[in-house]
């Protein structure tokens, strides 16, 4: 009975405080997104205009100061989330032959980024998928 009050305890206090405040979720500076959008329309008028334009063309020309542009920015939410060139191989090994102690060498460090975090649960999930296999097997060759 003991076991069972402490484990209610914690799941009703993990899941009380997993929830976030709704109050922020879509809080934006609209007058901010308005001149962005007008940057980018001055932009398109600007090429629309000059047709055959590269962007190289502009950017040897000079004609891309005018526009106040943030060029060199690069939105990650664009990216792919995660591919083969990310990988940590390290950690997925590490996940694959000894996820015990990877719970504390990849996934509780902080030196560690979040690619080998994801590369340690991918070794991690590969493992639980050949062992279930192997499981498997061994249960038909008995039969």
């Amino acid at each position: 009975m003991k076991y069972f009050i402490l484990t209610r305890t914690l799941a009703v206090g993990l899941v009380s405080n997993s929830f976030a405040g709704t109050a922020q979720l879509f809080d934006f500076n609209s007058e901010a997104i308005e001149a962005e959008f007008n940057q980018i329309n001055q932009f398109e008028s600007y090429v629309s205009n000059h047709e055959g334009l590269t962007f190289n063309d502009m950017q040897n020309s000079g004609s891309l100061s005018q526009f106040d542009l943030n060029w060199n920015s690069f939105d990650a939410s664009a990216a792919p989330m995660f591919g083969i060139s990310d990988m940590d191989w390290n950690a997925a090994v590490c996940g694959f032959c000894c996820w015990p102690i990877g719970i504390f060498t990849v996934i509780l460090n902080d030196n560690k980024d979040s690619d080998s975090k994801i590369s340690y649960l991918i070794g991690v999930g590969v493992s639980l998928v050949a062992s279930f296999i192997s499981y498997l097997g061994g249960i038909a060759s008995s039969i």
